[in-house]
C-alpha cells in the first residue's frame, strides 16, 4: 500500500492547487478560474482510493474555506459530497475511457458548484448565476493535462 502523504508530488499538487486558487486575477478571468482544489482532490481520490477517502476531501475543503474566508464548511461539504460520489462509483468509473472520465469530472464539478451555491444562498450570500458554473467548463478542459502531469510526476513505489 502506498502512502501518498509521504510523497512530494502529493504536497506539491495540493500547494499548487491552493496557490492557483488564490492567485489574483482581474475581470472576466476571475470568473473562469478552474476549481483547482477540486481537481486535486478528484485526482488523488482516483489515484489512491485505498488510502484517501471522504475525510481527505473534507479537510482540503475546510482548509480552502478557512483560507478563502468563505462560509465555514461550504467547500468542505462540496468536496466531501463529490468525494463520496466518486468513491461510490469507483468500480464503474474504472472502466471508463479518457473522454468519459472528463465527463465525470465535469458532472462532479457541477455537483460541487451546486453544493457551494446552495450553502452560500442559505447563508444569505449572493450567487452570480450563470457565471458560477464557468469554472466547471475550464476545470473539465484543463483536467486531462493537469491529471496527466500529476500522474507523470507521481511514482508511489519510489517515494516511500
Amino acid at each position: 500500500m502506498s502512502r501518498p502523504f509521504l510523497s512530494a508530488t502529493f504536497w506539491s499538487t495540493l500547494a499548487l492547487a491552493f496557490l492557483l486558487a488564490f492567485w489574483p486575477l482581474r475581470g472576466e478571468a476571475a470568473a473562469w478560474r478552474p476549481l483547482f482544489p477540486f481537481m486535486a482532490v478528484i485526482f488523488w481520490l482516483l489515484v489512491e482510493p485505498e488510502v484517501l477517502d471522504v475525510g481527505f476531501a473534507w479537510l482540503v475543503g475546510l482548509a480552502f474555506d478557512l483560507l478563502g474566508g468563505w462560509v465555514l464548511g461550504q467547500h468542505a461539504l462540496a468536496l466531501a459530497v463529490c468525494g463520496y460520489l466518486l468513491l461510490s462509483l469507483r468500480a464503474w468509473i474504472a472502466n471508463f475511457g479518457f473522454l468519459h472520465l472528463v465527463a465525470v469530472v465535469a458532472l462532479l464539478g457541477i455537483v460541487h458548484q451546486l453544493v457551494v451555491a446552495t450553502v452560500a444562498a442559505l447563508a444569505g450570500r449572493a450567487v452570480p448565476l450563470p457565471e458560477f458554473f464557468y469554472p466547471v467548463i475550464t476545470s473539465a478542459l484543463l483536467w486531462p493535462a493537469a491529471a496527466a502531469l500529476a500522474w507523470r510526476c507521481y511514482r508511489p513505489e519510489t517515494e516511500l
